[in-house]
């Protein structure tokens, strides 16, 4: 946005480069906490008692923050695709003006 004209200037494409990028981030993400939490299942089978309990514990817990994580991911990534949609709209409806 140009501050002294208040002009706003949209680049569709990179809008959608960023969604695109949002979403392959949030796979990858994805991809290495799955990696992860095979790798702590295998270490967390030989654990009982207070331990195990600790460990379930924080797992929930992270779990619910990179649910929260993702969700983020995810409605940015909606957002910035209706942007673009709504930026386009409003371009079409000015240009119809202009005829």
């Amino acid at each position: 946005m140009n501050m002294s004209t208040g002009e706003i200037k949209v680049n569709y494409a990179s809008m959608e480069s960023l969604k695109a990028g949002l979403r392959q981030q949030s796979t990858e993400i994805q991809t290495q906490l799955d990696d992860l939490e095979a790798a702590a299942r295998q270490l967390a089978g030989n654990w009982d008692g207070d331990a195990k309990e600790a460990f379930n514990d924080a797992k929930r817990r992270w779990d619910a923050s990179m649910a929260h994580m993702h969700q983020i991911l995810n409605d940015t990534e909606l957002k910035i695709g209706n942007s673009a949609v709504q930026y386009a709209e409003t371009d079409r409806a000015n240009a119809q003006r202009m005829l």
